[in-house]
């Protein structure tokens, strides 16, 4: 993405069987522990198994050495694997897996690794050194000079993890927002108001001082049909030719609205917000019956045309029921059967594991999705004569739109991902 440069991959054992099969030598077979990998390693010249590779390169060559004397220090008390709680801090950098018992610290994997791989070897009841210390600035290089075996670089890369704030979900909206994508020119004055604009009157032509013209840039279309020029895509049923690019023209607000009203069963026209011009180059203004809908939902347009809710992604691989507002009964026609037990689904405490595809969203966007339903309903069965999508009546609870399908969109990808909302 953005061009940049593929980071290194971190030390993984596909990486480390490549290497072993490039090197044209028999594949691994033996026992997983320490010894046989290092003699392994030492055999074929090839780096040390990730299973023993510790996160080194997370620790610079000055706190190595410190912990290389440290040790050696305390070679009585830690030949024997058992470590001062001391050694927490600097174990978990490591990745190094360990448990706690009687206020020690014991090595789940032993001490060898870590003793070898630090040059360090049990002798007369403590530790010494095996090997002379590197004048280097790299703690990989020095690690491998130290364990006498090529060390990878466990983890040369971190990335980001996404932390949820549902608090900052939110309706994306253009500053000022409008309900329609319809230029208004000075005529909506400072709100951008349509009914403003059916006031203003023309100032020119034999317009002039006739309420509902205004002057704005668009382009200019022809209907076949009634053989009328419009700015509209859609007239009497059928789609408008284009007969002159977008340049500043008289356009009647007023015709316009009132076809709207009547294609939309409007009575009492809402405040509908447009804007003071189109940034396209054919300036192709959106239909007034949108502008309607949408201010009767108090649903605000993005500058593409979309109706937008913004979301931080967080990955999710197992919810409860109950914390999403889904029922056992509704959870079971999700296909949620049973939990990550293997138990039959039967109370909506139980921990599921999450479908791919499947999308649980903020309790914040709720109602927001409801009022869209709504709108592209209206909009399916007044504009284009279709059955209505969803089916909810207004002010309906936002878990009654669970097991729909939503589209979500990523400005990383180039089309929209289907996905199903649970939650």
């Amino acid at each position: 993405e953005n061009n940049h440069p593929l980071e290194p991959s971190g030390w993984c054992t596909d990486w480390w069987d490549a290497i072993i099969k490039d090197s044209q030598i028999d594949a691994y077979d033996g026992e997983f522990d320490f010894a046989s990998l290092l003699e392994f390693s030492k055999r074929h010249q090839v780096p040390l198994h990730p299973k023993y590779t510790y996160y080194w390169g997370d620790l610079d060559t000055k706190e190595i050495n410190d912990l290389r004397n440290q040790l050696i220090r305390n070679g009585e008390k830690v030949k024997d694997n058992s470590f001062p709680l001391v050694y927490k801090e600097i174990f978990l950098r490591l990745g190094i897996f360990f448990k706690i018992s009687d206020n020690s610290i014991v090595l789940e994997d032993g001490v060898e690794p870590l003793f070898h791989t630090l040059g360090l070897e049990v002798k007369n009841n403590s530790l010494e050194s095996s090997m002379d210390v590197l004048d280097t600035e790299d703690s990989v290089a020095l690690i491998s000079h130290l364990s006498g075996v090529i060390i990878k670089n466990r983890a040369p890369t971190r990335i980001g993890a996404s932390m949820g704030r549902p608090e900052k979900a939110k309706e994306r909206r253009m500053k000022p927002p409008p309900n329609v994508l319809f230029p208004l020119g000075e005529a909506g004055g400072s709100q951008r108001l349509v009914n403003t604009a059916l006031k203003s009157s023309s100032k020119r032509g034999f317009s002039r001082g006739r309420p509902g013209i205004i002057e704005v840039e668009t382009q200019l279309r022809y209907c076949k049909e009634c053989r009328k020029e419009t700015v509209s895509i859609h007239c009497c049923k059928t789609q408008t030719m284009v007969k002159d690019q977008a340049r500043r023209r008289s356009v009647d607000v007023s015709e316009l609205i009132t076809k709207a009203m009547n294609n939309t069963r409007t009575g009492i026209l809402p405040k509908i917000k447009g804007v003071k011009g189109l940034m396209s180059d054919q300036k192709v203004p959106e239909c007034l019956e949108k502008g309607i809908l949408r201010a009767k939902y108090d649903l605000r347009v993005y500058k593409d045309g979309t109706l937008r809710y913004d979301m931080i992604d967080l990955p999710i691989t197992h919810f409860y029921p109950k914390e999403i507002g889904l029922t056992v009964d509704k959870a079971k026609q999700l296909g949620y059967l049973k939990d990550i037990n293997g138990q039959p689904l039967e109370s909506d405490d139980q921990l599921l594991e999450m479908k791919v595809q499947d999308l649980i969203v903020s309790e914040r966007s709720g109602n927001w999705l409801v009022k869209v339903s709504n709108f592209v309903d209206e909009e399916l069965s007044k504009l284009y004569g279709m059955e209505p999508f969803y089916g909810l009546e207004p002010n309906s609870r936002p878990e009654e739109l669970i097991g729909n399908l939503l589209i979500c969109l990523s400005p990383h990808t180039s089309a929209g991902v289907l996905t199903r909302l649970i939650g």
